[in-house]
């Protein structure tokens, strides 16, 4: 979404305002995208730290961010993420 986009609101779509131009919405918009942006940084730091710590679910994870990466060798000895070409 860009400031030049319709705001998503009741009122805007009335008055057909910008987000840039629709009160507080803008700083809104923005302090949410900084916000999950965080979310996600912070999520992706816990699992790289429990993925160090843990070895109780080694192998129990199939899918998920705590999955195992399951790996190939290829015919020059180089390993690759499993199903790549």
């Amino acid at each position: 979404m860009t400031l030049r986009q319709r705001c998503k609101c009741d009122s805007a779509n009335d008055l057909r305002l910008p987000l840039a131009a629709c009160g507080r919405h803008a700083r809104q918009l923005a302090d949410l995208v900084l916000n999950l942006d965080g979310w996600q940084r912070a999520e992706n730091a816990f699992y790289t730290i429990l993925r160090r710590k843990s070895t109780s679910a080694a192998g129990r994870w199939t899918t998920g961010p705590l999955a195992d990466k399951q790996t190939e060798r290829t015919a020059d000895g180089k390993e690759r993420p499993a199903g790549s070409l």
